[in-house]
């Protein structure tokens, strides 16, 4: 298990657990201001001798033994007899379990490693050779810049094209040229990973074989639904990664493969399997999806890892300027600061403060190609007619409005009653916003 007091990281086995739940009480109804635990738990991550042999005893100590005490009760499982088919059942935990990932919400406690070398200049890539499109100047614009973003060693960028202007295919081109540079021994060969909603993977595999021709990226590897079953390891037990805390799936089934295609919920539920590979490239598509950093998905999308990685979205900020802060996070980890530090700096939204953001993003730094790309549909496609937007308001037929006005008054009712609960309030919501939908 992986234990954290203050700023130092543990490791404990699992039987040594009620031990030390046992010292560290025994230690505070003592009096004591620390205890010795250097035979139980060891420091990670460089932790001094002192940190090593005792643990103070303080108000961390007592969340961390909040977490720790259920984990005691399921000791015994663990040690328990073997099952049937041979194997040691997995024990049953309180919760959902996640691998540790510095999340950089206070302080800036990971900073993605960048290459230290001086960046190569800026040129035009060939298209490869398995690429049967014709590349749009804006597509080979946006191809050279991932190319030249993974040959300078930036650890992922944001690709915010408008809606419509094909960043699918620059992503797949991309694709296609790092499993051309691996051919040819330029770069280790990696498969690439398409983490993507449920609606969009027969998108991706649609067009990967529109626009690639054979070998395409090589071996495609479906990793969500029903095809799960055929990648899970021979002793595994039955259960997401996250209810029994060890990897489900077998990283030899995708080792060969070129790309691996999975949805934001299987990449959660299995992410113990997924960050046991080394990634050639991760592509988030929709990458919205992980706004909110304090979501199981986005807790999740931390623990992988790749050689590069790239967001996809057509609508970066959707809420609140904060959304993009949790998206570079995942792309970039630590390149806008703490989460903490970003909303103090952009409260209020400071012009100026906006203003160096953009350039944060949109510009070289350095001699770096730039961490996000926008282009809107008006500035690039010639001959586009001005868009007009024409708002009428209209009344709800009264069919509607009554089921609307029913939503209101129970939700309101259940309130007074305070009897509506955080899961009311989000299905009353819900409802509201159905029913409002034409």
């Amino acid at each position: 298990f992986g234990l954290r007091i203050g700023d130092t990281y543990h490791t404990i086995e699992a039987k040594d657990v009620e031990a030390l739940v046992g010292r560290v009480e025994e230690g505070k109804a003592a009096g004591l201001q620390a205890v010795r635990i250097d035979d139980l738990a060891r420091p990670v991550d460089g932790g001094s001798s002192a940190e090593a042999t005792m643990l103070p005893l303080g108000e961390r100590t007592d969340t961390a033994l909040e977490a720790l005490r259920p984990f005691a009760g399921a000791i015994p499982q663990i040690d328990g007899p073997a099952s049937e088919e041979g194997g040691i059942p997995p024990p049953t935990y309180p919760g959902k379990l996640f691998l540790v990932v510095r999340d950089n919400f206070e302080d800036v406690d990971y900073t993605a490693p960048w290459n230290d070398a001086p960046p190569p200049p800026p040129s035009r890539t060939e298209a490869p050779a398995t690429l049967r499109s014709q590349l749009k100047p804006h597509q080979q614009i946006g191809l050279d810049w991932l190319v030249s973003a993974a040959r300078a060693g930036l650890p992922g960028v944001l690709l915010a094209d408008d809606m419509g202007l094909g960043k699918t295919l620059q992503a797949i081109a991309f694709m296609a040229w790092r499993r051309a540079e691996a051919a040819a021994g330029r770069i280790e060969p990696a498969p690439c990973l398409i983490v993507a909603p449920t609606g969009l993977l027969g998108t991706w595999r649609k067009e990967i074989g529109l626009h690639l021709r054979e070998p395409a990226l090589g071996p495609l590897v479906p990793a969500f639904g029903g095809s799960l079953r055929e990648l899970r390891e021979e002793d595994a037990f039955s259960g997401r990664d996250i209810e029994t805390g060890r990897a489900a799936l077998s990283a030899e089934a995708w080792r060969d493969a070129g790309v691996v295609l999975t949805t934001y919920e299987t990449m959660r539920d299995y992410h113990f399997s997924f960050a046991r590979t080394r990634w050639g490239a991760i592509v988030f598509d929709e990458v919205q999806r992980l706004k909110n950093p304090a979501s199981q998905v986005s807790r999740a999308s931390l623990s992988l890892n790749a050689d590069f990685t790239i967001g996809m979205t057509g609508t970066p900020v959707e809420n609140r300027l904060q959304d993009l802060w949790s998206i570079m996070n995942a792309v970039a980890p630590g390149v806008l600061g703490s989460s903490r530090e970003f909303e103090r700096r952009h409260a209020g939204g400071d012009r100026e403060a906006l203003t160096a953001l953009k350039d944060r993003l949109c510009e070289p730094q350095n001699g770096l190609p730039p961490l996000l790309l926008r282009r809107m549909k008006s500035d690039i496609l010639a001959g586009l007619p001005r868009k007009h937007v024409h708002p009428f308001r209209v009344e709800m037929p009264q069919l509607q409005a009554d089921a609307y006005r029913d939503v209101v008054v129970r939700a309101a009712a259940a309130a007074a009653a305070d009897n509506l609960g955080k899961s009311g309030m989000l299905t009353a919501l819900s409802e509201m916003r159905g029913i409002s939908l034409h």
